[in-house]
């Protein structure tokens, strides 16, 4: 049993907002990558993007956005797909190629996103749409408290 009377509840949970962003081009880095394995054993690369430019209107920064390239799937169409949205970002992101996709963490990336409709019982949700690089303007995320650069270029 653990003791968990000493833990205050707050009176109200905080605000969070989990619409779809609207269309349109953000500023992202890429922040968590992973394979998953699908529900029909197909394996596709999952990443997580953050939201570091909205265009000045701030009240998007730091929200996440999905995407899934299925680069290995049983539908060779569905794989040729994938790896040319794959190419698109590793060309956005300025590399020659990629061994891990830890590579494409912390690099700042233009995406673009479109508002897919809901579906079996869910809500909309965001589809990245497009890739390119960075126009500039996206800001950076905030240097660690450590001092560590996180293996982010702008942050050494």
């Amino acid at each position: 049993m653990v003791d968990l009377s000493s833990i205050q509840i707050p009176d109200e949970a905080p605000a969070t907002n989990y619409d779809p962003l609207p269309n349109g081009w953000y500023g992202a880095e890429i922040i968590e990558s992973d394979w998953v394995i699908s529900a029909t054993d197909n394996r596709y690369l999952s990443l997580t993007f953050q939201i570091n430019d909205d265009g000045g209107a701030g009240q998007y920064i730091g929200r996440r956005v999905w995407g899934n390239l299925n680069l290995e799937h049983s539908t060779e169409s569905v794989k040729e797909i994938a790896k040319q949205q794959y190419g698109n970002l590793v060309r956005s992101l300025k590399l020659a190629g990629v061994a891990d996709s830890d590579e494409m963490h912390g690099i700042p990336v233009d995406i673009k996103l479109s508002i897919e409709e809901g579906r079996d019982g869910y809500g909309p949700k965001n589809k990245i749409q497009a890739f390119r690089t960075s126009s500039g303007a996206a800001t950076p995320p905030a240097k660690a408290g450590n001092g560590s650069s996180n293996g982010r270029p702008w942050e050494t």
